[in-house]
């Protein structure tokens, strides 16, 4: 079935504000109440992704507290987030290189900073936080570039910052911002993929995934200044992941992404990643259209692409809600922001032939260069079953239940549905049946489906694990558990990783239930 173009992105956010000492570092005594607001000052401006007044707010502090590391600390971290944005925005190699450099100088003057003062005092946590910040910031700065030649580098920092934050928790266990950071590196590590592990292992690297989101929450709930990041680290964690597989826990997820949001309202990918769990995992597109609108009246370059991207999810959100108009609005956008994104002009073109107007779709479907779909259409306009078959996808992705069990079951009265067609209308009629409480008719539609399947089909791995869940609903335990397993025996389908965590979970839960 049609779904417009959809971006992901590196994953962002690598971890902020570790960080941050109500006490002074140095023998000097400025007025620390003053470097503190300004800090956090700073820190606002971070996080709402205003680049320019962040560094200033960090000179500010710096000017006030030159013997204390938090300014420099901030300002090396303004250039690590610009240098992330230039790059996920595409900007010109020159400017990216310009913002590694300056990261990396900055980054070195605090490092130097930090370890005189741990000449001096071997047991000082807060200069060891520091530079354990640092140190694994560097490494993921040096990793972004995706060069091998520079991952055993960059897995050499970060296994600097790891040792310093151990140093740091060990001699004050109970500092919920250095428990931030171990944490975050504790599951990053443990979810590297494969092809960089034995770089990590090389580097002496480790991580353990329990450890590390017990930190995260920990750091959530208890941090002083690091809070906020835990919390988008969570939030990110719990839903779809990124570089990683993501847990798949979405109500946890957007309890942090929620608590982040309210905190700072003009985070651009935070708010898109929110948006995208509530339409693609939570069915609520209403809600997620709110996200995107909101997503996409930033401003800036090194924003630029992000709010693009949110007009791309908004046609998306709209199309799942029939909402043509919108769609194609939203679509005309985010080509003028992205001329390049050729393919959006097919969901302009499907969405004017949705309304009636094929004459006006062809021509976009022409300037929908290499999109099969777009030359399908050309030759063939869409046919009343086509829609049909989309308005019952698009009422379960939407959430509506109610109206997606109407339209499926008129649906499946038709004679003409290929087995695939038929099976997946099963599938979408079981997933609304079971969201809206009849589990026993919901299990007849997933066995009718996974009858329909070759044992190779992609369909199957979630069919039997949406009927496991069924089956234990409707007291079958035994059935549950076979069905389970039986999804657990498929792989090389959409989204496995994420799938085989949530069927893992499930069947653990129910072995011991």
């Amino acid at each position: 079935m049609y779904t417009a173009q959809k971006l992901r992105w590196f994953p962002v956010m690598y971890f902020v504000l570790l960080f941050l000492s109500a006490l002074p570092l140095p023998a000097q005594k400025p007025d620390w109440a003053k470097v503190h607001t300004v800090t956090i000052s700073s820190i606002e401006s971070l996080y709402n992704l205003n680049f320019e007044e962040a560094e200033v707010r960090a000179n500010e502090v710096i000017n006030l507290a030159p013997q204390d590391p938090r300014g420099y600390f901030f300002r090396a971290m303004t250039y690590y987030y610009r240098l992330f944005y230039s790059r996920t925005s595409r900007l010109p190699q020159q400017e990216i290189d310009a913002e590694l450099q300056k990261f990396l100088g900055y980054s070195q003057q605090t490092i130097l900073l930090c370890e005189r003062f741990v000449a001096q005092n071997p047991q000082d946590s807060k200069a060891l936080f520091y530079l354990g910040g640092l140190y694994g910031y560097r490494g993921i700065a040096l990793g972004m570039s995706g060069k091998m030649s520079n991952m055993l580098t960059a897995a050499r920092e970060a296994k600097k910052g790891v040792d310093f934050l151990k140093q740091a928790v060990a001699l004050d266990p109970a500092n919920a911002d250095a428990q931030m950071g171990l944490g975050l590196f504790n599951y990053l590590i443990s979810q590297a993929p494969s092809a960089v592990q034995t770089v990590i292992k090389l580097a002496g690297l480790s991580g353990n995934k329990n450890d590390g989101l017990r930190q995260l929450e920990y750091a959530a709930t208890n941090g002083v200044y690091a809070r906020a990041e835990a919390q988008s680290w969570l939030a990110q964690i719990y839903s779809s992941g990124f570089i990683f597989p993501g847990e798949g826990l979405y109500d946890r997820a957007e309890r942090h992404f929620t608590a982040f949001l309210a905190l700072y309202p003009r985070n651009t990918l935070i708010r898109v990643l929110y948006g995208e769990m509530l339409a693609d995992e939570m069915r609520r597109a209403s809600e997620a259209v709110v996200q995107f609108r909101e997503a996409a009246n930033d401003k800036g370059k090194k924003v630029e692409r992000f709010a693009a991207a949110s007009f791309v999810d908004l046609g998306n959100a709209y199309l799942l809600l029939t909402n043509f108009t919108g769609s194609i609005s939203a679509f005309q956008r985010a080509l003028e922001m992205r001329p390049e994104w050729l393919s959006l002009n097919y969901g302009i073109g499907l969405c004017l032939e949705l309304q009636g107007n094929r004459a006006s779709a062809l021509p976009f479907y022409a300037k929908a260069t290499g999109h099969k779909g777009a030359e399908k259409l050309i030759a063939t306009p869409l046919s009343e079953k086509t829609i049909q078959l989309y308005k019952c996808e698009w009422a379960f992705k939407s959430g509506d239940d109610g109206k997606a069990i109407s339209l499926i079951s008129d649906c499946l009265k038709r004679s003409d549905l290929t087995s695939e067609e038929r099976a997946e209308t099963l599938y979408f009629g079981g997933r609304a049946l079971a969201s809206n409480g009849d589990t026993k008719l919901a299990e007849g539609y997933y066995a009718q489906a996974i009858a329909l399947l070759d044992e190779k089909h992609e369909l199957k791995a979630p069919l039997y694990y949406y009927l496991g869940l069924v089956q234990a609903k409707n007291g079958k335990m035994p059935d549950a558990i076979g069905s389970l397993k039986q999804a657990l025996s498929f792989n090389n389908y959409p989204n496995e990783q994420a799938l085989r965590k949530s069927i893992e979970r499930d069947l653990y839960r129910l072995k011991r239930s």
